[in-house]
């Protein structure tokens, strides 16, 4: 039995092959969505890398602005303390001055 001829041989062909070029549609489709997150999910890659280096970056700014910051921090102590010392020094200078007028003033007198 020859069924090439046959009509009903021909529309299943159709129909098949209709089926085909769907289901190809459909791959391509599913293909080129799959492409797309892949490009989209590469993309996203690249953003999260570049992230993590700026956050990098940015933790080693802050790391050094602190360092800077505990710099400045001694600067000001040993500017405070030397401050410090400077007034005591004047202050005994002054007081060994009182001292000083105060054994002149009593000489004085007790002439």
């Amino acid at each position: 039995m020859n069924c090439e001829g046959s009509p009903d041989y021909k529309a299943l062909y159709s129909e098949a092959k209709a089926e085909l070029d769907r289901e190809r549609e459909k791959t391509r489709k599913a293909e080129e969505r799959a492409d797309m997150c892949l490009k989209v999910a590469s993309g996203a890659q690249e953003r999260e890398k570049e992230a993590q280096e700026e956050l990098h970056e940015a933790r080693e700014k802050i790391h050094e602005a602190r360092q800077k910051m505990y710099e400045a921090i001694g600067r000001e102590f040993d500017a405070y303390r030397e401050c410090q010392e400077a007034q005591i020094r004047e202050f005994n200078a002054w007081w060994r001055s009182q001292e000083a007028r105060d054994r002149n003033y009593a000489r004085k007198i007790s002439e």
